[in-house]
């Protein structure tokens, strides 16, 4: 849908190779490679009490606006699109957790290319 932008887009897109098709997935053997939410270290998905660990850094500020720009996105995207097409979006796979791991994900290992001058691509 067009309400959704590019990173959602390929959050979701994650997730659902990922923990919808698993084995079927073309991805699948790179998936299984990837990281867990923990392991990426985003400040992002870090517990409020170990964000006090950052106290009178901005960096605790940035990773708290960016958690809960993700959760309002998450939260739009719950009542825009999975509450459209249930059946394609399980809410027990598509998941505020694997959302953020997702974009956790993105966030760690995805760059932009300019491919022959022309549109950028996300590459991951």
């Amino acid at each position: 849908t067009r309400e959704v932008g590019e990173y959602p887009s390929m959050a979701l897109q994650l997730i659902h190779e990922k923990y919808l098709l698993r084995e079927e997935s073309f991805w699948h053997n790179y998936l299984e490679l990837l990281p867990e939410t923990e392991e990426i270290g985003a400040s992002f998905t870090w517990t409020d009490d170990d964000l006090e660990l950052l106290s009178g850094s901005l960096i605790k500020n940035m990773s708290k606006f960016l958690r809960e720009k993700i959760s309002e996105e998450y939260q739009s995207i719950t009542q825009k699109v999975f509450a459209q097409s249930p059946e394609r979006f399980p809410q027990d796979v598509f998941t505020l957790p694997r959302f953020l791991w997702a974009y956790a994900v993105l966030l760690s290992r995805s760059f932009r290319l300019r491919l022959d001058g022309k549109d950028e691509v996300i590459a991951l």
